[in-house]
């Protein structure tokens, strides 16, 4: 069976839980109430050429929430081995979200975060992770609505 389901963020939390535990029954939920993101990626998110992100926690969906702003979240800036480094970089909106095995999950979705194959997507999101992504995998792509710069 297929397992690739869109959530949207605009409705309450428990009601987006609720229907997360209905389609994938057992699987463990993380709420995350912000967003990390390698440094270089900013110049795309900020032009509006990376409008998406796709995420992976081992035997758990990611599901974003911003508390009482629901879809907005704070975002940062990381880099790659430097577990350290945290910059604010601002807020980011996120429109909906699609929960898929690895196995379901669409080409369009991973062309949509600049990959050109879904074996491209797999080998890079490994390697982010540190893991071999397995077909049974979850992972949750992330729909970035608006990028609402941090004005120092």
């Amino acid at each position: 069976m297929v397992m690739i389901k869109k959530y949207c963020m605009y409705t309450e939390l428990e009601e987006v839980l609720e229907q997360v535990h209905q389609d994938f029954p057992g699987v463990e939920v993380q709420v995350e109430d912000k967003l990390r993101f390698y440094e270089y990626h900013f110049p795309n998110i900020e032009s509006g050429l990376k409008r998406c992100t796709i995420r992976f926690k081992k035997d758990t969906i990611r599901i974003p929430w911003g508390g009482r702003s629901q879809m907005v979240l704070p975002c940062f800036a990381t880099r790659p081995g430097d577990k350290d480094y945290l910059k604010d970089m601002g807020l980011v909106v996120i429109d909906s979200i699609i929960v898929a095995n690895v196995k379901d999950f669409p080409l369009w979705a991973a062309k949509m975060d600049g990959y050109k194959t879904l074996k491209e997507m797999r080998q890079d999101i490994g390697g982010i992770y540190n893991v071999k992504l397995e077909p049974e995998d979850i992972l949750s792509y992330y729909d970035i609505g608006d990028y609402l710069p941090r004005k120092d």
